[in-house]
């Protein structure tokens, strides 16, 4: 298989998609699959995939569905002075198309970028008078219409709305895990829904657990922007992730079209995914917890708690509480007081998620420690500020697999540093200068990705 691009050619009368690897002279020859056909060369490369009367085929692609006005969106509690902020969107191996009606598409290398001039300022078509407790902000996201030249001589046009689209989700993501405090995100268009969805968690919590999320000043803003792009290549990650985990037409194709997805030097895809698989789940996990639309407080719970364990668990399955706690707490313990606190509060969690998850959701004798995780009448129901202590958790521990996947730091590694840590601490706290040094912190040992202390 020659060429490291797709080219896809569909005709939308006859329903008939072609994906094309190299311009060559050759045979087609029957699939397994019905009404999918492979061409190859006399020497038995693949050249070409022809798939007939593809709306047959389903479609369960996870990209979120672009909105109508894709480029405006409305925003609570977040506090920010963005002034056509650049911010850098990673386009590397998403799928994109053309506006031409050739339906022609291309797969973008890792290096490959755009820069999106994001603005926010207060509207106000969103403020009530009476409610100026909460901010609210209009979110705006602009690309010009460049040609895709200025990317790759291989491509003829960006289409806009994708590219506004991945750079609103790598936004919200990068500032979901640069600071721990709750905001929302609604489409321009629902944003009345979204201000009721915002005061409705904000009722009857902590009004301090609730402060903005403040981003404001060049200092804090450049901060930001450095973070985003060390994240970058996550995002890049995380594109290759979801192509070969979701994307239909790959699994169609088979072993030939992983191998353009997957790194040079992993042909199958399957170091790529022992390396990055349980950070991309976690990461996905962490954005349904926090996403845009209503979920229940308890489901929430189980979101993050399943996050935690997509990065703390392994083929261990003894003491499974025990373990998750005893790591994540000395993960992101700054000092023996901190760590015995995360594993107490942990342990607790855990306890919860367990009775929700085996339809056991009332507790007979609540006590002095289920405060915020029992209600009055001994229900399972967590409070805004433990769901907020817990989401801090779940972020500073995604920041800091994050930063030893790409330093492929295997995480079994890992995972044995943190068991370890409880006789000794030496390789934890290499584990932590690690991290933070990968984040601009400096080399220190102590912990600070959890405590948010972005200077060292």
């Amino acid at each position: 298989m020659a060429g490291d691009n797709l080219n896809v050619w569909y005709d939308p009368e006859g329903d008939h998609l072609e994906i094309v690897f190299d311009q060559k002279a050759g045979y087609f020859e029957g699939t397994s699959v019905e009404n999918v056909m492979r061409k190859r060369d006399s020497d038995g490369n693949l050249l070409a995939i022809s798939i007939f009367n593809l709306s047959s085929f389903p479609a369960p692609d996870r990209r979120r569905e672009v909105p109508a006005g894709y480029d405006v969106w409305a925003t609570f509690n977040l506090d920010s002075d963005f002034d056509n902020l650049q911010f850098p969107v990673a386009l590397g191996y998403e799928h994109f198309e053309s506006d031409s009606e050739s339906a022609s598409s291309d797969i973008p290398g890792p290096e490959e970028s755009a820069t999106c001039s994001v603005f926010a300022h207060a509207d106000a078509s969103v403020r009530r008078p009476s409610r100026r407790s909460l901010v609210e902000q209009k979110l705006e996201i602009l690309l010009p219409t460049l040609p895709y030249s200025e990317l790759s001589p291989r491509r003829d046009r960006i289409g806009p709305e994708y590219v506004t689209s991945l750079c609103r989700d790598q936004l919200v993501l990068a500032l979901r895990l640069f600071k721990g405090e709750a905001f929302w995100v609604w489409p321009w268009k629902r944003r009345h829904e979204g201000r009721e969805r915002a005061y409705t968690d904000i009722r009857g919590s902590d009004r301090r657990s609730f402060a903005p999320y403040v981003l404001r000043g060049r200092e804090v803003i450049d901060r930001f922007l450095q973070f985003a792009k060390d994240l970058r290549p996550f995002h890049v990650d995380r594109n290759r992730y979801r192509r070969l985990r979701y994307d239909y037409l790959i699994g169609l194709l088979g072993p030939d079209v992983i191998r353009l997805m997957a790194p040079p030097d992993d042909p199958t895809g399957a170091k790529f995914m022992e390396r990055a698989a349980h950070v991309m789940i976690a990461a996905d996990f962490f954005e349904q917890a926090n996403g845009d639309r209503g979920l229940p407080l308890d489901m929430r719970l189980l979101l993050l708690v399943m996050a935690a364990e997509a990065l703390f668990s392994d083929d261990d399955k003894s003491e499974v509480s025990y373990r998750l706690a005893t790591r994540i707490a000395f993960l992101n313990g700054a000092n023996a007081t901190d760590t015995k606190r995360h594993w107490d509060f942990m342990r607790l969690v855990y306890e919860a998620r367990s009775k929700l998850m085996h339809g056991a959701a009332y507790v007979r004798k609540r006590s002095k420690r289920h405060e915020g995780l029992v209600d009055d009448s001994g229900f399972i129901e967590i409070s805004h500020d433990r769901l907020l202590e817990l989401n801090n958790l779940v972020r500073a521990s995604i920041l800091y697999f994050i930063a030893f996947a790409l330093q492929d730091l295997p995480r079994r590694d890992v995972l044995a540093a943190l068991d370890k840590a409880v006789f000794d601490r030496s390789d934890l706290a290499g584990l932590r200068s690690r991290a933070n040094q990968h984040w601009g912190l400096g080399l220190c040992e102590e912990e600070m990705l959890c405590s948010q202390r972005w200077v060292a």
